[in-house]
This record gives C-alpha cells, sequence and structure tokens, in this order.
C-alpha cells in the first residue's frame, strides 16, 4: 500500500513539472498547464500551447483539486482580509497622499496670486509716480496763452495747448490710484 501512494505523490508531482489538467466546477478543462504561482485563495497557471496565464481561483476548481492544492478557506478569508487590509491602507496612503498634492498646489497657486498682486500694486506705484511727474510738468505751463492783436487793438488769451492732455492725465492718475487702492486692501485682506 504504501508503494502505491509513494507512486501516486511521485506521478502527482511530475505532472506538476510537466504540466496539469484542471478542471472548473462549470465543466470547463485545461489540458496540460503549469502551475507558476499559488495563494492561500489561487492558483495561477501557464498554458503554453494558448499563449496565456490564467488564475483560478479554488472555489472554481473542481473539490479533487482543492484538496490536491491543500484549500483552506479560513486560511483564504484571513489572506483575503490581509489583503483588503493593505489595499485600504494603500488606499488611505493615497488619499493622504492627494490630498496633500492638492494642499500644495493650492498654496503654490495663492503664493503665485500674492505675487502677482504685489508686483501689480508695485506696477501701478511706477504708473503712478511717473504720471504725477507728467502732469507737474504740464501744470508748469502757463494756463493760457496771448496774442497781440497790434498796438491799438489788445490782445487775445487762449488755452496753451502745451496743456490740452492734462485732463486725460489727470483721470488715467485718478484710475491708477483707484486700481492701487483696489490691490492694496486686497493684499491687506490676504495678511500680505
Amino acid at each position: 500500500m504504501n508503494k502505491i501512494a509513494l507512486a501516486v505523490l511521485a506521478s502527482l508531482s511530475v505532472s506538476i513539472v510537466l504540466g496539469d489538467d484542471l478542471k472548473t466546477v462549470d465543466g470547463k478543462e485545461y489540458k496540460n498547464v503549469t502551475v507558476t504561482n499559488q495563494d492561500s485563495c489561487s492558483v495561477t497557471v501557464s498554458d503554453k500551447k494558448a499563449g496565456r496565464i490564467l488564475r483560478f481561483y479554488f472555489t472554481e476548481l473542481v473539490p479533487e483539486l482543492q484538496q490536491r492544492f491543500h484549500y483552506d478557506a479560513s486560511k483564504c478569508n484571513e489572506y483575503l482580509a490581509t489583503q483588503n487590509s493593505a489595499s485600504e491602507e494603500a488606499k488611505k496612503t493615497r488619499r493622504n497622499y492627494d490630498e496633500g498634492q492638492k494642499k500644495l498646489r493650492e498654496e503654490e497657486q495663492w503664493h503665485r496670486w500674492i505675487k502677482d498682486l504685489q508686483d501689480r500694486y508695485e506696477s501701478l506705484g511706477q504708473q503712478e509716480n511717473d504720471l504725477v511727474q507728467q502732469i507737474a510738468k504740464l501744470e508748469a505751463f502757463p494756463e493760457f496763452l496771448y496774442q497781440s492783436l497790434g498796438y491799438h487793438r489788445g490782445s487775445y488769451k487762449y488755452p496753451n495747448p502745451a496743456r490740452k492732455d492734462l485732463p486725460v492725465l489727470e483721470n488715467r492718475l485718478k484710475n491708477v490710484r483707484s486700481d492701487k487702492e483696489q490691490v492694496r486692501r486686497q493684499l491687506a485682506d490676504a495678511g500680505q
């Protein structure tokens, strides 16, 4: 009897190396496949003839094959619980990473926005200074010029053409100061 058991074990181990036949509970058969991996819940086989790798859960295999591969439902459940726990931990780590990246992007956007506001405030300050200087130069000219009409006829006055751009520049200065004040308030609200 021992010789028969030994012969059966030897033939089984040889069949794993040379190739196995697998049968599923739904009646499908896979001939001459090689076992490449096994865990507590499944077996992975290589079907070289078909050129594919297949994975079967032991619950898909006929009871004889479940016994042959030492399938234990409680070990499978423990294995799945461990895998699920590891998967949940990986998902949690990924969520934390994604949230961290999102927060970092938001902080970078906030810093860029503050820098843009500071640059805008500086630019408006420079525009204000330039306009004040241009207005001061134009205001240095007399407001009216006088033209003589002759010795007895007197003279007449007319607006100085050099000052014709003064209202436009003053309006532009008013707009620049308004924009500058708005940017200053935004910077103050942002704590800058």
